[in-house]
């Protein structure tokens, strides 16, 4: 009971590290560590749950680390991080989920283990842990926000993604929005100067979901090859010179809907 109440003390302090802004990352990581060793004492907890006078209390607590250790995973963009948390709380979603009652986090932390596997374009997985949502907590503001991006990206909406920035449910999804925009802004980017030689440099910033043409330049900086000339365009790397003059918009919206189709179907 002393090492369950200290333990409980603990999560405490890591909460208010979690929600702090900005997080103490390295203070809430070296805490974290501290509480995953703690919890390896509690006889109840998976893999092999044994019976325990405060099995409930146990895993109540253990459900609640493994959701902020997602959630600090999430801040600090630590992918392997958000995968392993969100593996440990599965037993606590599911076959404890009776004896322990709802988690007010729950639906929250699947939307954003959803959005990690948009980032990451695991939409095989994607649609796995969508149809394991039962129905009626698809209502859920944070569900309903990342299904919404996944079909916006599905349909080439990317000025509509870019636009949901301003509509967040959750503070969380800010760091997952921004890893979601540069991951898009990658393919878009890559489909572009495979297209054409050149882009007006307004529409090059629009398409690349910038909101000015200074953070464009910043971006041609790290592309090999890219230049913005005084002639008002953006300039692709002329690898071939049989590039069509085609709608830059139209083609690779259309080109990244059939490759996302396409590993839907697979």
């Amino acid at each position: 009971a002393m090492a369950l109440a200290k333990a409980q003390q603990l999560a405490q302090e890591l909460k208010g590290l979690v929600e702090s802004e900005p997080a103490p990352c390295t203070a809430a990581t070296a805490l974290l560590r501290q509480l995953r060793v703690a919890l390896i004492e509690f006889p109840s907890l998976p893999p092999a749950p044994q019976a325990s006078s405060d099995a409930q209390a146990e895993r109540m607590l253990a459900r609640s680390v493994f959701e902020l250790a997602l959630l600090l995973a999430v801040k600090t963009r630590d992918s392997r991080g958000v995968d392993k948390a969100y593996a440990q709380l599965h037993p606590f979603y599911t076959e404890f989920s009776d004896e322990l009652g709802p988690s007010p986090l729950r639906w929250p932390v699947v939307a954003l283990y959803l959005m990690h596997l948009l980032v990451e374009s695991r939409l095989a997985e994607f649609h796995s842990e969508v149809e394991l949502i039962p129905a009626d907590a698809k209502s859920d503001s944070c569900l309903q926000f990342v299904l919404g991006l996944e079909a916006e990206l599905m349909q080439g909406s990317y000025n509509k993604i870019w636009e949901r920035r301003r509509a967040q449910p959750n503070p969380y999804f800010a760091h997952s929005m921004e890893s979601l925009v540069e991951a898009v802004r990658e393919e878009v980017a890559d489909c572009a100067e495979r297209a054409y030689p050149k882009i007006n440099e307004r529409e090059a910033a629009r398409m690349l979901l910038f909101e000015s043409v200074d953070e464009l330049r910043t971006y041609v900086e790290s592309r090999e090859g890219w230049a913005l000339r005084d002639d008002g365009f953006l300039h692709f790397p002329s690898e071939t010179e049989t590039k069509q003059t085609v709608p830059a918009e139209r083609l690779v919206r259309q080109t990244l809907a059939y490759a996302t189709e396409l590993e839907r179907i697979v």
